[in-house]
């Protein structure tokens, strides 16, 4: 794991007690690339018994496909023959980059429950503490969002944890646009006069976190549990297959992508 590229990875599974820290139950079986070095290489790495030499050769294996990449104009061609299956697919974030290329995913499911598809802090330990205690802060007035590196594959990480926290927003009526360099900043009035800011900050150092402002107090989440916000969000991934039910509803995905589209249009 060293080598994956990304050396945080390493640093937050090394804290971690394995397999005692495993979903019980589930064991990715498969492992697919476009490299066969590659594949081999991930499979040594992360316990996975098979490698195979093409993505068919994973129909008929497996219940379910996570579809592990962040390029997501590639999501369709990628995701269209195991959707055509049946299969369950858990698409990395971001689903899409526009409501047309989203909406073309969708349709290409053969049930409504097997598209899975979000920001991992959307299932984060931090966000769940919050929402057992946000009546501390009355009612929820505005938020800002902050994520580091590109809008396009980082926004996501701000919005979909802050749209879980204000359900009854209603429709978007206003959006502003500021990009600069590497950051972006998109400001969203919701028709119930609730603001969302959403700002990745390029290259410059900062957290993933939400500052959330209410009418009686205000409060920051820091998302810090890496690991566990992602070992959340696989395990109701899992236990949608096992239900038949996805946790990541389709509207719910669009609007999420709907206000990545906004703020890439600055």
């Amino acid at each position: 794991m060293e080598n994956c590229g990304f050396p945080v990875i390493a640093r937050y599974l090394e804290k971690q007690s394995f397999p005692a820290d495993r979903i019980p139950g589930v064991q990715v079986s498969h492992v697919w690339t476009q490299d066969p070095c590659l594949s081999q290489h991930i499979a040594k790495a992360t316990y996975i018994d098979h490698v195979v030499d093409r993505t068919e050769d994973l129909l008929g294996k497996v219940d379910g496909i996570l579809l592990a990449r962040d390029d997501a104009e590639n999501h369709l061609q990628m995701a269209r023959p195991f959707l055509k299956a049946g299969l369950p697919v858990y698409v990395d974030k971001p689903l899409a980059l526009s409501l047309c290329e989203a909406q073309k995913i969708l349709d290409c499911s053969e049930s409504p429950n097997q598209i899975f598809s979000c920001s991992a802090f959307k299932f984060a330990p931090e966000l769940e503490k919050f929402t057992q205690a946000k009546h501390k802060i009355g009612k929820i007035k505005m938020i800002h969002a902050f994520t580091p590196r590109d809008w396009e594959r980082y926004a996501v990480h701000g919005i979909d944890p802050a749209l879980e926290l204000i359900p009854e927003r209603g429709p978007v009526r206003k959006t502003q646009v500021w990009r600069s360099e590497d950051r972006s900043v998109l400001r969203v009035l919701f028709q119930n006069d609730l603001e969302l800011s959403v700002q990745t900050c390029g290259h410059a150092k900062s957290p993933i976190a939400l500052r959330i402002f209410g009418s009686e107090d205000w409060c920051d989440i820091i998302f810090t549990q890496t690991f566990q916000a992602f070992r959340n969000t696989l395990a109701e991934f899992v236990q949608g297959i096992r239900l038949g039910k996805t946790k990541t509803e389709a509207q719910d995905i669009l609007k999420v992508v709907e206000l990545i589209e906004r703020g890439s249009k600055g």
